[in-house]
């Protein structure tokens, strides 16, 4: 299994949050470390989001892996938008298949987060 970064032609995914760019960020790290992703913030509206493969897959045979993922949370008018860059180690199956599991689950995580606030309006980029 050969990891590589890979990047698609649209580069990220946008989550729309009805809730002020403050709360938005309580959340995104909220979601994020509840899901089982280190959280490091470059600035309070940048940062990445980090999971290291568990030993479990380590000694049944697949090659540790440290998923990372870079994203912004950006102003708009009142409300936020969540950019999550798919920049990131992902890995290439002997098929050629790209394995994104990985950002499904921060897109799931930070989405599931927002519905259940009553905040989620779209995800674009999928």
């Amino acid at each position: 299994m050969v990891c590589r970064e890979v990047r698609d032609p649209a580069g990220y995914v946008d989550i729309m949050v009805r809730a002020p760019i403050e709360t938005t960020q309580v959340f995104v790290q909220q979601a994020l470390s509840a899901s089982g992703f280190r959280v490091k913030l470059v600035n309070p509206y940048k940062g990445t989001a980090e999971k290291a493969s568990t030993a479990k897959k380590a000694t049944a045979g697949e090659p540790a892996k440290t998923y990372k993922f870079d994203f912004e949370i950006i102003r708009f008018e009142s409300n936020a938008v969540v950019r999550l860059h798919r920049a990131g180690p992902q890995c290439e199956g002997p098929n050629g298949v790209t394995d994104s599991r990985e950002l499904n689950l921060i897109i799931n995580a930070l989405t599931t987060w927002f519905n259940q606030h009553g905040c989620l309006q779209g995800v674009l980029g999928l």
